[in-house]
């Protein structure tokens, strides 16, 4: 009991940061019973106890759904991912200080991830949102965690394991595919520095432990209703994505394709959340007169994204930008920032959006409830516990420029993945659906503990490993 008294005095600050996260978290199961929904939970739900379940959402974040539901109570399901959210902040924090970082760097980095309120709202949706960014953290924290040599090298189990939880997150969610970018310029980076055909044995058990998951998921998919894409709303969101900035005259559309160019001009057109959202938009009008047709609208995409370049990689960078912001506003192009907000109401923000009590009567059991004075508390807290975009550009920034100035060091390769895997989480939910503050709530995770190992990678030589600091523990 004395030597767990001294460890808490000595890791006071994360203590009272990590609490202060799990009184929110409590407040947020509290105020919002059962959980909280959205348009994809009403899917998820619906694919639970289903393989192979529906192509909307691929089936990880179902099955997972399968082990907490055997009993039909959603109120575990905010509590299960409030407490994995609460543990990937433990695991950033010691792995940190295992690389050598002080208690109070340690602390700032797990901080956000521990009190961003969006965070926090997030959890308490059935979204896929938790379970994904925890096994990222795992990954991660696999990646990062040093070996004796401080992380010189890759080892065969090393990167089967983080390759692995990286193909698993694919079947949570499908924009995990980028992540494949950073994490194979870890292995080959990481790989290289052996000079001998050793180099490849590391890099083949993370292609095969990759692999592996996303196999399952196209098997899955190929025996499926709809196996033609492992996910069947993919060709509407990418439409709906270049659908703004389609030059319909000038690219010499296909007759067939005609239909799907849109009336207004360019420069005076909504933005992607109109055109997947609005019935009148001119995919649903197509899709109503051509069912199931939605090969149409992969085609169309093809067809602007192949002879409008530039046009889609600006559409694309300036909503990426938009993470960077000082506050979380409503984008006018957009999806309603509301529904990540706390609410003080159980009516739904739209048309779109699920009456909660039909969704516990049709998955769960009880009655949804609100509990405004809680509910209010959360929501004053939200005006100001984020963290703001402009501190998530210098994270960036200066992950970037010390991976560019100590490129030599042991532990450049593992910031190069944890940074990258933060700009892709983002980057290709941007490319292929829209922007939205619930796509960037991942970077939580990854931009300060990038910073905090850019820190690392500062105060230590080129040609020595990463400090082991087990005095500070």
């Amino acid at each position: 009991m004395v030597r767990r008294l001294a460890a808490v005095r000595r890791h006071w600050l994360f203590v009272l940061i990590m609490t202060l996260g799990a009184a929110l978290r409590a407040l947020a199961w509290a105020a919002y019973q059962p959980a909280l929904f959205y348009s994809d939970s009403v899917n998820y739900l619906a694919n639970t106890f289903r393989i192979p379940n529906e192509a909307w959402h691929p089936p990880g974040y179902p099955i997972f759904l399968d082990a907490l539901l055997s009993g039909h109570h959603l109120a575990v399901v905010g509590a299960v991912q409030h407490l994995l959210v609460l543990a990937d902040g433990v695991a950033i924090y010691l792995v940190l200080l295992r690389l050598g970082c002080s208690r109070v760097a340690a602390t700032l980095a797990a901080t956000p991830l521990l009190l961003d309120a969006y965070q926090v709202q997030i959890e308490q949706y059935v979204l896929s949102e938790a379970l994904f960014e925890t096994l990222l953290t795992a990954a991660v924290v696999i990646a990062m965690w040093p070996s004796r040599d401080g992380v010189r090298r890759v080892d065969p189990w090393r990167a089967t394991a983080v390759a692995l939880l990286i193909g698993l997150s694919v079947l949570v969610r499908l924009d995990a595919l980028g992540l494949a970018l950073p994490l194979g310029l870890w292995l080959l980076w990481t790989g290289w520095r052996e000079h001998s055909w050793r180099m490849f044995v590391p890099i083949v058990a993370g292609i095969v432990g990759f692999a592996l998951p996303v196999a399952v998921l196209l098997g899955l998919r190929g025996v499926g209703t709809n196996g033609k894409h492992i996910n069947g709303m993919s060709p509407i969101w990418l439409y709906s994505r270049v659908a703004p900035i389609a030059n319909c005259p000038h690219d010499d559309l296909p007759a067939r394709l005609q239909q799907l160019c849109p009336v207004e001009p360019l420069g005076h057109r909504p933005g992607p959340i109109y055109y997947q959202d609005y019935g009148g938009a001119p995919e649903w009008v197509f899709l109503r007169a051509h069912t199931g047709d939605t090969q149409a609208l992969e085609d169309f995409a093809s067809h602007v994204i192949e002879h409008q370049p530039l046009g889609y990689a600006r559409a694309v960078l300036v909503d990426f930008a938009q993470q960077f912001r000082p506050t979380r506003a409503q984008n006018p192009n957009g999806p309603e920032v509301k529904s990540w907000q706390f609410r003080l109401t159980l009516t739904p923000v739209d048309s779109t959006k699920p009456v909660p009590q039909k969704v516990v009567d049709d998955y769960g059991s009880g009655r949804a409830r609100l509990n405004l004075g809680l509910a209010r508390m959360l929501r004053h807290y939200q005006h100001y516990g984020y963290l703001p975009g402009p501190v998530v550009a210098l994270l960036l920034a200066f992950g970037a420029g010390v991976l560019a100035v100590r490129r030599r060091h042991p532990l450049a390769p593992v910031l190069l993945l944890v940074l990258g895997s933060a700009v892709m989480a983002v980057l290709d939910a941007t490319a292929t659906v829209l922007f939205s503050w619930r796509y960037v709530l991942p970077t939580l995770f990854l931009y300060p503990p990038a910073a905090a190992l850019a820190w690392v990678m500062l105060r230590t030589p080129v040609h020595a490993g990463a400090h082991d600091s087990r005095r500070d523990h």
